[in-house]
């Protein structure tokens, strides 16, 4: 059944820690759905004889129908059961398909956590898609695991003067947004990277997140949004300029957050992947120098409503006169 945001808190609030996925807390899922107009976060739950089966996601209207669609949130999401009992799976399944059906749900797609491995709760289509990177807290000494052009990286921005401090949230966004911005066009970045102030609002309106500012003689060159749950510390939003590159600051950056998450009591640092599968993705060889643990990410889709999923597709693609392998292709 569905439920409110103030039940859903309370019942995530009770979930093991090593279930715990920070970007399915109600409260973050509050904060992205700033991010696109008319979508709304949705706590869904099934429980039976004190087991929970619980799953948050954003449904949004699809345009010119009827019909909606859901989605994780930016990051990740899916379903986490307290049960991994087959019987209590599929009938957990088989109500979430009838409020689906009730609500006119036309199709999903699901972002599953690589750590938390949560696809096994799950009873629609999964395909592996590509590695992620964490880092163990636990490690008495980070910089161990490190890979050595990452040590020299995180050397060169000591020795250069850089500095990271942790800010309160409303400070920070002064400076990051611009920061942010800045780069996003300098990398002319789609729609989907481009935040609204409604966006920045939730979060500095949230006790959710961890700020991050790296400086140079006194100048912003670098900053970063961590969030956390538990067992979990997320890795966000980034943004840098010529001056933090140059020094590395990203590198000092993701160090000073391993130790802030040490400081909270977290178990791991999750950095995510690259912006492709490809194992030579620049992003990805940046995030794996931390450590050699990997996660599995795999995501998932289910068409809820197959006849009015294709007619649309095939008038989309009519239209656009292309073919689309997106799940929710008319996004």
């Amino acid at each position: 059944m569905q439920i409110t945001y103030k039940q859903a808190t309370a019942l995530f609030n009770e979930i093991d820690p090593k279930l715990k996925i920070p970007s399915q807390h109600p409260i973050y899922l509050q904060i992205d759905c700033k991010r696109e107009k008319e979508t709304v976060p949705t706590y869904f739950v099934y429980e039976e004889s004190g087991y929970l089966y619980y799953h948050a996601f954003q449904v949004t209207p699809v345009l010119e129908t009827d019909y909606y669609d859901i989605q994780s949130p930016y990051g990740y999401g899916g379903p986490v059961s307290t049960s991994r009992d087959k019987g209590f799976l599929e009938r957990a399944w088989s109500a979430y398909k009838s409020w689906c059906s009730q609500n006119n749900i036309m199709a999903e797609f699901i972002r599953f956590h690589p750590v938390v491995g949560n696809w096994e709760y799950y009873h629609g289509v999964v395909h592996f898609d590509r590695e992620t990177v964490w880092i163990d807290l636990r490690e008495y000494d980070l910089v161990i695991g490190y890979q050595s052009k990452t040590r020299n990286m995180l050397r060169k921005a000591i020795k250069c003067g850089l500095t990271v401090e942790w800010y309160e949230k409303t400070e920070f966004f002064k400076l990051f947004t611009p920061l942010y911005e800045n780069l996003m066009n300098q990398l002319q970045a789609s729609d989907f990277y481009n935040f609204s102030d409604e966006y920045y609002d939730a979060w500095i309106q949230s006790d959710f997140g961890q700020y991050a500012i790296c400086k140079k003689d006194g100048e912003v060159v670098a900053a970063s949004v961590f969030y956390y749950c538990d067992d979990i510390m997320e890795y966000h939003l980034s943004a840098s300029n010529e001056i933090g590159k140059k020094y590395a600051a990203n590198t000092l950056l993701l160090h000073e957050a391993g130790k802030r998450g040490k400081e909270l009591g977290c178990k791991l640092l999750h950095l995510g992947g690259g912006t492709n599968n490809l194992p030579d993705n620049a992003l990805y060889k940046f995030k794996a120098g931390f450590s050699n643990h990997r996660g599995l990410y795999h995501i998932g889709k289910y068409i809820h409503l197959p006849d009015v999923y294709e007619n649309l597709k095939a008038e989309w693609q009519d239209k656009k006169g292309e073919v689309s392998n997106r799940i929710l292709f008319y996004r």
